[in-house]
């Protein structure tokens, strides 16, 4: 994984003050490329994404806002990923946040 990021590092340096707007590639790909080398590094460490859905897990969710509902069952789980969480051999890294579902109100 260091010889990953030091290969990073260079390329990135060598791109380092070019005006990426005019140069050979379009930015957008230069970040593609970033982004999976990233990905890769990630997967060489053994850290995983998190994204689970169901039931909320203090230890794995951190609850960033809530989504109202009347359908039963449905509080006190997830209603949507705002950002995966990243997990190592178990240990979790950074928590999934996460929308969760709270009982709606009564009118």
């Amino acid at each position: 994984m260091v010889n990953a990021l030091v290969d990073l590092a260079e390329r990135l340096d060598e791109l380092r003050g070019r005006d990426l707007a005019t140069g050979p590639e379009p930015p957008a790909r230069l970040v593609d490329w970033v982004a999976d080398q990233l990905t890769l590094m990630l997967r060489e460490g053994e850290v995983e994404p998190l994204d689970d859905s169901g039931e909320l897990v203090p230890e794995r969710h951190q609850v960033v806002g809530v989504r109202p509902t009347a359908e039963p069952g449905l509080p006190g789980t997830i209603a949507e990923t705002v950002r995966p969480g990243y997990q190592w051999r178990g240990l979790v890294l950074r928590p999934q946040q996460v929308l969760a579902y709270v009982e709606e109100p009564a009118r």
